[in-house]
């Protein structure tokens, strides 16, 4: 049963994440060590997490807000999230590609050990934009653009259903994504838009359950639909990387067989529990929320034109000469975050 709504409850949630925010941007200032011995290997993607769900409550609650501070704290929080995706790819690819090499048989093992100090190295030659991108002058105007948004957030029953009805959209727009990405022969940039749209979905429940206390009626499952797109994302990203890194070094790509062939299977069976749970998510036919007013339940699905549209570039990926592997460029990639 839904609780009472807690107007007042708007712009203290904003800011308690706030200050998430900053605890979390200031672990990845104090880090020291990147790699291995690294003693908080989370703190980018805290980071990344706690900047998306205050953008979502920015986009939640964008009725009640004022608009030119609204948008200079989205556009910061994404600047702060592109920046760090390259960086926590880097290092969830370093991190499995370690922990898989050390489990391989001797010879196997030598010959690829290299491969994850490559990545490790690249990471580190990443620690300026890291560093940057968390930094105190910059957490600061953050800070200042979601206080002044949030200024004097206290919304009636219209701007409510104005919030409301804008979740419903997202649900929508989901809706569609999951479709698309679930249709035979979905390429992995479809598979990638609708785990992004899972995301920005389950944080925007979040920050309208924190505050109104309605929990009852939306979509169901998003964690799980987001964990079974993110493994076979990063299965597939690790397999790019280490055929870059293989090309052209036949030892190295012949020892790398066995550990593709784990991955392959991986990645297939990520995407075969992606394709069970949503065959068996019933809000995935046409459902709505049930709290959701007739003009929200009413707001038309996603057109064609937006399904159709342009893919992202593929992603570029490390590149290596013959047996020395050389340092991956960096790339605007995006992350499990």
């Amino acid at each position: 049963m839904a609780r009472p709504h807690r107007h007042h409850g708007v712009a203290p949630d904003a800011f308690r994440l706030l200050a998430r925010f900053d605890r979390a941007a200031q672990r990845t200032r104090r880090r020291r060590a990147v790699g291995p011995r690294d003693t908080d290997p989370d703190a980018v993607h805290d980071v990344r997490v706690a900047a998306r769900r205050l953008t979502a409550a920015l986009r939640t609650w964008r009725p009640l807000l004022h608009g030119k501070p609204r948008r200079s704290a989205q556009e910061r929080l994404r600047d702060v999230r592109r920046t760090l995706g390259p960086v926590r790819e880097a290092e969830v690819h370093a991190a499995a590609l370690a922990a898989r090499v050390a489990a391989l048989p001797g010879l196997a093992r030598t010959a690829l050990r290299p491969l994850a100090a490559v990545l490790w190295r690249h990471v580190r030659r990443l620690r300026r934009d890291t560093q940057q991108a968390v930094a105190r002058r910059q957490v600061l105007r953050i800070d200042r653009d979601v206080r002044a948004a949030f200024h004097g957030a206290r919304p009636d029953a219209a701007m409510l259903e104005r919030a409301r009805a804008r979740l419903t959209r997202g649900v929508a727009r989901t809706r569609a994504a999951l479709r698309a990405a679930a249709a035979p022969g979905a390429t992995g940039e479809l598979r990638h838009d609708a785990r992004i749209a899972v995301k920005k979905l389950r944080y925007a429940i979040d920050a309208w359950t924190r505050v109104t206390g309605e929990d009852s009626g939306w979509p169901q499952g998003l964690a799980a639909l987001q964990r079974d797109l993110g493994d076979a994302n990063d299965a597939a990203g690790l397999i790019a990387v280490i055929r870059r890194l293989t090309r052209g070094d036949r030892p190295r790509a012949t020892a790398a067989r066995p550990l593709l062939l784990a991955l392959a299977r991986d990645r297939d069976q990520a995407l075969a529990q992606f394709l069970a749970r949503t065959g068996d998510t019933a809000w995935l036919s046409s459902r709505t929320p049930s709290r959701a007013s007739p003009r929200a339940a009413s707001a038309p699905a996603p057109s064609a034109r937006r399904r159709s549209r342009p893919a992202p570039a593929p992603p570029t990926v490390p590149s290596s000469s013959p047996r020395t592997p050389a340092a991956p460029a960096p790339r605007a990639a995006r992350s499990r975050a």
